[in-house]
């Protein structure tokens, strides 16, 4: 794995918070003028010529130094937090766009993040095995997790809080309980490196993709492997669990999605018209829109009642890693390994 640290100094101001640096400026690559490297051209959107337009970018964030691989809008839609391979997790006021804060600790290097459903509690997976927690309000660092034996990938919380998921490089998942800092239990199953990892809304089941080409439903209370999704026809490694924890939805490298119904791990059908790795999906919170971001730097609105694409969302200039909806549907977040965020909006004419 490459190592973008080594290869850049910062400039930083710190404010102090116990166990954890947290800054009120953007981390800054030595000698690099973000404004000149990014392309400033303006982003537009690819509609089928009987489609009318449904969504509009509204505002582009700069700050972060490298891709960005993580985003999160809080409960009452004020809240942005990003995450970046620029190791800090930033935080920015949704509707202006400016920079509130800066998480990072240099001590440790992560590479995936969450955050509680409720906005309580922040989570690090970093390249040691370990798993740092803070408390998102005071910037207050929380017991370390340890027990994996290689890099964590990805983390998830349980709906009410109260534990964690992590998987590994090292093949494994596991589960923490957060108030004790105890591990509950080690999920053994993958032949290879766990790259993904969600808990289901009722938080009953585990899903994991890993790179053994399959994806895996546990029962998370007693470890009981349900099922496995293996797609023999294309790469399967990403994956997003719709809001009523009926329909998982999985990303391929041909740029096909497909949707499968949870209970069995049947596939009920499926996508085309990315034409790259699709890296990242997400529902809309009614659960009646699929958002789908990919390695052809394009961002695919699909309509699943209808069970056709909307529209195609077009502005960053290298691969689109993350998504996220707002509370109300009505913005979509992106991040893109261009080092920039862009909010999309939802026209009137379509709320």
């Amino acid at each position: 794995m490459n190592n973008p640290k080594a290869q850049t100094n910062r400039s930083i101001v710190p404010i102090s918070h116990p166990g954890l640096t947290k800054y009120s400026s953007a981390v800054i690559s030595r000698g690099l003028d973000l404004a000149r490297q990014l392309d400033r051209s303006e982003p537009t959107v690819e509609f089928d010529r009987q489609l009318p337009a449904a969504w509009k970018c509204i505002n582009t964030l700069l700050g972060h130094s490298y891709g960005v691989y993580y985003l999160n809008i809080s409960p009452d839609g004020q809240t942005l937090a990003s995450s970046s391979y620029d190791y800090s997790v930033k935080l920015w006021h949704q509707g202006s766009g400016k920079p509130i804060c800066t998480f990072t600790d240099n001590s440790r290097w992560f590479f995936s993040v969450a955050i509680s459903l409720d906005w309580q509690t922040l989570a690090a997976g970093c390249v040691n095995g370990t798993i740092k927690l803070w408390q998102l309000n005071s910037g207050k660092e929380l017991p370390l997790l340890a027990g994996h034996l290689s890099d964590i990938t990805s983390v998830a919380f349980s709906p009410d809080g109260q534990t964690l998921v992590s998987g590994s490089l090292d093949n494994t998942i596991k589960l923490w309980n957060l108030k004790t800092g105890e591990e509950l239990r080690t999920f053994i199953g993958h032949s290879s490196e766990v790259f993904s990892v969600a808990i289901s809304p009722d938080g009953q089941t585990l899903v994991s993709g890993s790179l053994d080409n399959t994806i895996k439903l546990w029962d998370l209370e007693t470890g009981e492997e349900l099922c496995t999704i293996t797609d023999d026809e294309s790469l399967t490694r990403f994956f997003t669990i719709s809001p009523d924890g009926k329909t998982l939805a999985t990303g391929c490298a041909d740029g096909t999605i497909k949707l499968w119904q949870m209970s069995t791990g049947r596939e009920r059908y499926s996508f085309t018209g990315h034409s790259d790795w699709v890296r990242f999906l997400t529902f809309s919170p009614d659960g009646k829109t699929l958002a789908s971001a990919s390695e052809d730097n394009a961002i695919k609105i699909w309509d699943l009642q209808e069970r056709k694409e909307i529209c195609t969302l077009i502005g960053h200039s290298d691969r689109v890693r993350c998504l996220a909806f707002s509370p109300d549907g009505k913005t979509l977040a992106s991040g893109s390994d261009d080092r920039t965020i862009k909010i999309w909006q939802l026209s009137p004419s379509f709320q």
